[in-house]
């Protein structure tokens, strides 16, 4: 080329591509040759490209080329200044290479790997499943075993418990024609000892039979038996839930003291649940909570720090979604991770075992086809967000097996 762009003298594997002979070509401003007038934003960038070339530069980039009948190739273009023996520019050389099929290759080593990034996810995911079913699997039999071994001495409880009740029944006909010869004192007393003794037998047989239920659900648990699902109001439970753990906790500890919030969407209505499962995985995430504030009251809390819970319920179409949030210790990315493991507790020994999280994830998710969430921040909160979907079908029976963390 000519350094204002004028097409002198041409090869025969350019000509080639474009089928054209020297007298179609020569004499014209390159960039309105054959080769690139099939896109005018091309030919402004080519005749920017000589002119750089003109002033001395060396430029290099990609460009297109269309056969007749629209095939694209893909060429590396370069054009490259040649001096005369005072310096001056005195030609251009264009020169291309087709690189299509390097880049045809680069394209499909492209969609290779991410094609088997893709299936090493989802073999990691479904390594994951298969070990998190492995452990339900071995936490089911142990379940079992100890359910099996709690069931016998509980119900002697509530057997001695209930027959207990009913010899105090007749010690109390077997009293009365006598208690004319007592004073009033003796009298006053001996009513006093049987309502006692009556009031503490109803709380035996009471929390015997709350045990009793609990070990059936045990049982049935490890049997991957669901047990009786029925349409339940998700606010009522959730209301029970947080009285319990509330009550439970001030029961352990009378100096307890916690902030209680309750954010409950009249809107929540109704899902098909097991209600005794799900209090069971909102029981154990409000201990949990109140564990954590607590802690945290007691480690690194600022000045004025105050211990807050917070239940949360919101209608989400076909699903509700049920939070429970504190401002406790939290917690980092590593325990996350392993936050619904069998056996992983972040309590000291004897105060957790480990077996909580993992239940609730296997309730949630695995028997009730919904989802387990967490968010958390070392020293500053821990949120739990349940959804669930209104109506219960076989086809969710086994959720996607999901954390999300």
């Amino acid at each position: 080329l000519k350094p204002d762009g004028t097409l002198i003298e041409i090869n025969a594997a350019a000509l080639a591509m474009i089928g054209a002979s020297e007298e179609d070509v020569l004499g014209l401003p390159f960039w309105d040759c054959p080769w690139w007038t099939h896109d005018p934003d091309l030919q402004a960038q080519l005749k920017q490209a000589l002119k750089r070339a003109a002033d001395g530069e060396s430029v290099q980039f990609l460009a297109t080329h269309h056969e007749a009948d629209g095939t694209e190739h893909i060429i590396s273009f370069g054009a490259t200044p040649v001096r005369d023996e005072n310096g001056e520019v005195a030609l251009i050389v264009p020169m291309g290479d087709d690189i299509t099929h390097l880049k045809q290759a680069e394209a499909e080593l492209r969609e290779a790997k991410e094609q088997a990034e893709t299936a090493l996810a989802k073999l990691t995911t479904t390594q994951q499943q298969l070990v998190h079913s492995q452990k339900l699997a071995s936490l089911g039999e142990l379940t079992a075993g100890i359910a099996h071994e709690i069931k016998n001495p509980l119900n002697f409880v509530n057997n001695f418990a209930e027959v207990s009740t009913e010899m105090l029944e007749e010690l109390q006909e077997l009293v009365e024609p006598i208690r004319e010869q007592l004073d009033e004192e003796a009298s006053e007393e001996l009513d006093e000892l049987v309502t006692v003794l009556s009031d503490n037998l109803d709380r035996i047989n009471r929390h015997g039979q709350r045990a009793n239920n609990i070990v059936n659900s045990m049982l049935q648990h490890s049997r991957g038996n669901d047990g009786e699902r029925m349409e339940t109001t998700v606010n009522e439970l959730v209301g029970e839930a947080l009285n319990l753990a509330y009550h439970g906790e001030r029961a352990r500890d009378n100096n307890f003291q916690v902030t209680l919030e309750e954010h409950f969407d009249e809107a929540a209505g109704t899902a098909d649940l097991v209600p005794q499962e799900m209090n069971r995985v909102l029981v154990n995430l409000l201990s949990n909570a109140f564990y954590a504030v607590k802690a945290h009251g007691k480690e690194a809390a600022p000045e004025g720090y105050a211990p807050t819970v917070a239940v949360t319920t919101e209608d989400k179409g076909p699903e509700v979604e049920i939070r429970i949030r504190d401002n406790g210790t939290g917690m980092p990315k590593e325990v996350r991770e392993k936050l619904f493991d069998p056996f992983f507790t972040t309590k000291p020994t004897g105060e957790g075992t480990g077996l909580g999280l993992s239940m609730s994830f296997d309730i949630v998710v695995l028997q009730h086809g919904g989802q387990i969430e967490v968010e958390s921040e070392p020293g500053a909160f821990t949120e739990f967000a349940i959804t669930l979907p209104r109506h219960f079908s076989d086809g969710q029976r086994s959720g996607d097996g999901s954390r999300k963390i």
